[in-house]
């Protein structure tokens, strides 16, 4: 994977991208503010990688992500911020309220797989055990 999209800067989405980054991976981050968080903007910045490609050094310089200001659910926003990547990794979340969940997650979530289907790209959809509380 050369490019991917990572929606969402919060604990998991500065998590992926910092790991795609440090694999090599050109990252955008798309969150609704523009804005990355101190572990995406500083830290991912000049990080030198393993390389795969032999080097004289054996490493490989990776570029900071692009922030892109977006809004998930908004599938213009969306397909501009996803052109030309190889895979999207979904990590924005609705707030932690079912009742908002019932609202929020069906718009975002189709958006996000239309996007992928129209770009013939994968999505990575990282999720959690909360939807399973009360089984």
């Amino acid at each position: 994977m050369k490019t991917a999209l990572v929606i969402g800067n919060g604990q998991i989405g500065s998590e992926i991208a910092a790991q795609l980054i440090a694999s090599g991976t050109d990252v955008r981050i798309a969150t609704r503010s523009g804005r990355g968080s101190s572990s995406t903007s500083a830290g991912a910045t000049n990080t030198t990688a393993p390389s795969e490609a032999s080097s004289t050094a054996g490493t490989t310089t990776v570029s900071a992500p692009t922030h892109i200001k977006a809004d998930a659910s908004d599938r213009a926003q969306l397909a501009e911020s996803a052109a030309g990547v190889d895979a999207i990794f979904a990590c924005a979340h609705a707030p932690y309220d079912s009742r908002k969940w019932e609202q929020v997650l069906p718009r975002l979530d189709a958006a996000i797989l239309d996007t992928a289907a129209d770009l013939g790209i994968p999505v990575v959809f990282p999720e959690s055990v909360y939807a399973f509380a009360g089984l």
